[in-house]
């Protein structure tokens, strides 16, 4: 297989031989973005009840420009407006599908959307876990809340308790932080570059 030499030779590290002996997916999805715009990557953590009721969305556009959508905020419109000018986003497991089923809208069909928990079992096929948590250690971050990561319910409990939510919403912030510097990571170890992420374009 081939890879793109200019594309690796700009990569800041030498990429590995799984990810060298990627092919190029020549599956493009339609971007809501402009082409003649500047390329903008979204990253996205929804957490909801087993109701499959979603009460709670951060996001972040970088590390500067971050936010939460909970409450009334927690809308259609509001989301899709998220997504203005967007061609990548970037989750961790099944928030996209809970994305569009909670608010009827298409996003894989218009943006680029990237798993990055598949991503990661691809190219650290011998982690011992891929939780987003063992990955932070991997990667040297810390992190505030903690007591989550083992039992997801106490999540939901606290935020439906006002004086818990803080934490919740703390944590919930963390994990769309985190999973953005994960992935700055990984892709600077393994020289991942646009054109290897086409291979796990949904």
């Amino acid at each position: 297989m081939k890879t793109n030499r200019n594309a690796t030779k700009r990569a800041s590290s030498q990429p590995s031989k799984r990810i060298t002996n990627i092919r190029k997916n020549q599956r493009i999805g339609k971007y809501i973005a402009n082409k003649t715009h500047e390329k903008k990557e979204l990253y996205v953590d929804a957490e909801w009840f087993i109701s499959q009721r979603m009460y709670l969305l951060g996001y972040a556009y970088n590390l500067r420009q971050y936010g939460q959508l909970y409450g009334k905020a927690l809308c259609r419109e509001n989301v899709r407006n998220l997504l203005r000018n967007v061609d990548t986003v970037y989750f961790w497991g099944p928030d996209i599908g809970m994305l569009e089923k909670c608010f009827r809208i298409s996003i894989r069909n218009h943006v680029r959307c990237i798993n990055l928990l598949k991503v990661m079992h691809y190219i650290e096929p011998n982690a011992i876990s891929y939780k987003l948590a063992h990955f932070e250690s991997l990667a040297g971050i810390h992190r505030k809340t903690m007591e989550y990561k083992s039992n997801i319910w106490t999540l939901h409990r606290d935020w439906k308790d006002p004086q818990k939510r803080q934490r919740a919403l703390l944590y919930n912030m963390e994990d769309v932080l985190n999973m953005l510097r994960v992935k700055r990571y990984f892709w600077k170890k393994h020289g991942i570059t646009r054109e290897h992420e086409d291979m796990f374009s949904m």
